[in-house]
């Protein structure tokens, strides 16, 4: 195919691209889009401050300040209305469409690769996640510099041009800066070394040391941040055996959906041991990979594609298969938004030496290849579509998760989490009365959540039924003694009471409890 051939195919497939995400459009906030846009005070104002504490601050367990200032910043010119946010997102994905077939390109130097990968990039359900959901954001935007950065390192190495490699360390910061996980990005540049048979030495290690170095440091923060989250659900509950196997679940769950993308859900919780033990499909995961790489180790003609299309694939993803213990979800789809390249990238280069070595058998079958691969490309782009709908409310997307979960457990967590959230952004818009009727159902399914009397108590205050309010409060404390905010909220009903001696009490067990803050919003003196 000559050269200005490809920008045919290209534009087809944004303008595909575009067409399928133009739903995303029509959808609302849900989720944490409630904790990190329509709830958060720190967007309201583009000021100076505000951006400096982006940078020297965590969100939610989180360091993203790129992603939180990008949200300022729409924020600043459409408020809370969605559709930017959304628009946002789509741009970025369509962008990405782009520096993943330039990428390829430069890799393989064939266009019919860097065609395929874009196509699979761009259509591929598994993406629906990071580009429907806006705080995802932190997918396309880290992506996008760190496919920027691959390829400003690609004409490095294919160049020597200096300001390239120092393009590579401007996009790699910005990149870090959008998600921590982009600290992977040093070990991909040492497997491209390896696959153009670049020479290790010295020079090459020392080019990569300030890389590395920003690495351990963007590690540190990652690990820092996450202290305090969710991350104890999974270390209690297994050990390092168990996560090896974690691990190999995950990677042919990612496998097999690369080829088979159904029963798609927003959450897959972590399985539950049974006498100790792990279900039993848990323990075959390890025998498919361990055929994959048997087959890695065999010489041919397409042996160095293979394996790295493979090593790229699992570095991206390391970070996300349990050996380091974080979350509650055993996978989650928006992981592969950009460790999948490396196996598009195998995918399209198969296509290619197949056409190459039997060139004479398989071209009459040209045209008929080509059609069916455009009709799965659009098979695809209809399971894409499809699955956008599900992401435009927490009460649709949960329940079609609730839907695909496995047992009743998980179905009422799922659902507890859907209920909940409703319940909380009705307190934000002041629907009190609709918000207890959320949190009543939340309740029903998860009687041992403290959190939920607590934000139902809110609830209650809000419409000044102190009374009920205090009894939620109590439940919770009843539910989880060391639970900070019940006892802050307690203190504000004392204080209505004008107990206060009581009301210092609670303050003062908040503060004990992690709520540091807890005497900066209330007009009492308790010292």
């Amino acid at each position: 195919m000559k050269r200005f051939n490809f920008y045919i195919p290209l534009i087809i497939i944004l303008m595909v691209t575009a067409f399928v995400y133009a739903r995303t459009l029509q959808n609302g906030f849900f989720w944490d889009d409630y904790i990190h846009i329509s709830n958060n005070p720190d967007i309201r104002l583009l000021s100076l401050h505000n951006i400096q504490s982006f940078f020297t601050s965590y969100y939610v367990n989180m360091y993203h300040p790129l992603v939180t200032l990008s949200f300022a910043i729409e924020y600043h010119f459409v408020g809370l209305s969605p559709l930017m946010y959304h628009a946002s997102n789509v741009l970025f994905h369509l962008a990405n469409v782009v520096l993943v077939f330039y990428l390829i390109f430069l890799l393989s130097q064939r266009c019919e690769t860097a065609i395929i990968a874009a196509c699979l990039f761009a259509i591929h359900p598994m993406h629906v996640e990071s580009v429907a959901w806006i705080t995802e954001r932190k997918d396309v935007l880290y992506a996008f510099f760190y496919l920027l950065a691959l390829i400003f390192y690609l004409r490095f190495i294919q160049q020597g041009k200096v300001k390239n490699y120092w393009m590579v360390y401007l996009c790699f910061v910005l990149s870090l800066f959008s998600k921590t996980t982009a600290i992977t990005f040093p070990i991909v540049l040492f497997l491209i070394d390896i696959y153009y048979r670049r020479k290790v030495t010295v020079h090459t290690f020392l080019e990569k040391f300030p890389l590395l170095a920003l690495s351990l440091v963007f590690g540190i923060i990652a690990l820092h941040s996450q202290e305090g989250s969710a991350r104890y659900i999974v270390k209690g509950s297994f050990d390092f055996l168990d996560r090896i196997f974690l691990a190999s679940y995950s990677l042919c769950y990612y496998l097999i959906h690369l080829f088979f993308p159904f029963n798609l859900s927003a959450i897959h919780l972590m399985p539950i041991k049974s006498g100790g033990l792990l279900p039993v499909i848990y323990y075959l995961a390890p025998l498919p990979l361990i055929i994959l790489a048997f087959i890695g180790t065999r010489k041919g003609f397409f042996q160095r594609e293979y394996v790295f299309g493979l090593l790229v694939f699992v570095a991206i993803l390391s970070l996300n298969l349990h050996i380091i213990p974080v979350g509650i979800a055993i996978v989650s789809e928006r992981y592969t938004y950009l460790a999948y390249v490396g196996l598009y990238y195998m995918i399209g280069q198969l296509y290619v030496f197949f056409f190459d070595r039997y060139h004479n058998f398989l071209y009459s079958w040209k045209n008929g290849i080509i059609m069916g691969a455009a009709l799965l490309a659009l098979f695809f782009g209809y399971l894409t579509y499809q699955r956008i709908a599900v992401w435009r409310s927490n009460i649709v997307l949960f329940e079609d998760a609730a839907l695909k979960s496995n047992n009743v457990k998980e179905n009422n967590f799922i659902l507890t989490l859907a209920y909940g959230s409703e319940g909380v952004e009705n307190n934000r818009v002041k629907h009190y009365t609709e918000a207890i009727e959320w949190f009543n159902k939340a309740v029903a399914l998860s009687p041992q959540l403290p959190e939920l009397y607590v934000n139902r108590g809110a609830s209650k205050y809000s419409l000044h039924n102190c009374t009920d309010a205090i009894k939620d409060y109590e439940k919770a404390i009843e539910l989880d003694s060391s639970y900070a905010p019940a006892y802050f909220n307690r203190a504000l009903v004392y204080l209505v009471w004008n107990r206060q001696q009581e009301a210092c009490e609670d303050l003062w067990n908040a503060y004990r409890f992690g709520m540091t803050n807890a005497f900066n919003f209330v007009p009492i003196n308790c010292f």
